[in-house]
């Protein structure tokens, strides 16, 4: 095929037996500055289009990092949440417990101890004091107390045998 040219799109044109293309008889040559300037051409369209799709895939690896991170974020502010609770509850249990011990101490009533206020040991213990100097005094409960009614005879000085000699119905 020695009669074939080259078309202006980079192809080969088929041409008859005279050497004419098929292009209504014209034969078409290329000088070296339209060669260059169809090469230069196709180059920056070829270069658009690979810088687009860098430009596309840097996009979508941003996009995608920023999803990550906003992934890697939303764990990170879950794990801090939740180490602050434990830490909330760790200062809650360390107050019980000093509240117990400081009711204990100050022979506060068992029933009162979780209601004892301070965030440290020595605010606890004023609020125990304070809280006890309020409590009524209860005097020392007698043997007796709350017996019912009082028996012939108990209150009037007698001593125990005699009373006892009494109510078995012996007089000596």
């Amino acid at each position: 095929m020695a009669d074939e040219t080259t078309t202006a799109e980079g192809g080969q044109a088929a041409t008859g037996a005279e050497g004419e293309s098929q292009n209504n008889g014209e034969q078409r040559t290329f000088t070296q500055a339209d060669l260059d300037r169809i090469l230069t051409e196709r180059l920056a369209k070829e270069k658009q289009r690979s810088e687009g799709a860098a430009a596309k895939a840097r996009a979508d690896a941003e996009r995608k990092a920023a999803e990550e991170a906003g992934e890697f974020k939303k764990l990170y502010e879950n794990t801090v949440a939740k180490l602050q609770e434990a830490e909330q509850r760790a200062t809650a249990a360390a107050l019980a417990v000093t509240r117990r011990d400081v009711a204990a101490r100050l022979n506060v009533p068992v029933a009162l101890a979780d209601r004892l206020r301070g965030d440290t040991p020595e605010e606890i213990e004023a609020d125990a004091k304070q809280l006890m100097a309020s409590l009524p005094k209860s005097g020392t409960p007698s043997a007796n107390a709350g017996s019912g009614s009082k028996q012939p005879g108990a209150g009037d000085g007698q001593s125990m045998n005699a009373f006892i000699r009494a109510a078995a119905g012996r007089t000596q």
